[in-house]
């Protein structure tokens, strides 16, 4: 099976079409994710719009399990294939994909949530072991998933958890807020307190 068709059997799945949450974003705005996502997604890579590829050559971090890249549109993946997490981060890419092709804009701390919020749902669906969520912002987000699949609302607590966790990781500090570096020693208060924005163009 190409990569192709595995990535599409993920965003396919049963447990893909339950994926369904929304927050509010730290601008004020409604950040919404659901089955519709993913189908966009699955729908542009059919009409060749995302191209995937298995070259891992292509990642910008060796040792990344999936990337979505909106320079050139093409996702670049693990063989998905009875591995949990890196279906679990085809998720996570796709909602990139996904806010990408919609040419949505947003703080991209709420990109990343977003994310994050998706691949932790879809490993609660699956039943994965807590060992499969692999970042702390995974973790945090299955208490949310938990709240929304016992009929409630994921809690301002809850998103501002996750948030925290993304922007604790300097990994992803240096750009979804102005003026945090990568450097563990430059103080969090140091940062300007603006808030990058993912800018999807198609």
């Amino acid at each position: 099976m190409s990569i192709r068709d595995e990535i599409l059997a993920v965003l396919s799945s049963r447990e893909t079409r339950q994926i369904n949450f929304n927050f509010q974003s730290v601008t004020g705005s409604r950040v919404e994710v659901s089955s519709l996502s993913f189908q966009r997604v699955a729908t542009a890579i059919r009409r060749g719009i995302i191209v995937p590829s298995d070259n891992l050559t292509e990642l910008n971090d060796s040792s990344d399990l999936a990337e979505y890249h909106s320079s050139n549109n093409r996702m670049v993946a693990r063989s998905p294939r009875h591995n949990f997490e890196n279906e679990a981060v085809i998720i996570h890419e796709s909602i990139h994909a996904s806010f990408d092709l919609t040419r949505s804009v947003l703080p991209k701390v709420d990109d990343e949530l977003a994310g994050f919020f998706a691949e932790a749902f879809y490993l609660r669906l699956k039943d994965a072991p807590i060992n499969f969520y692999t970042h702390s912002a995974t973790v945090v987000a299955k208490s949310a998933v938990e709240t929304i699949l016992g009929g409630g609302s994921p809690t301002t607590a809850q998103i501002s958890n996750i948030r925290s966790r993304i922007l604790a990781d300097t990994g992803y500090s240096y750009d979804v807020r102005q003026g945090c570096g990568r450097n563990r020693r430059i103080p969090r208060q140091n940062c300007s307190g603006e808030w990058y924005l993912s800018r999807g163009d198609g």
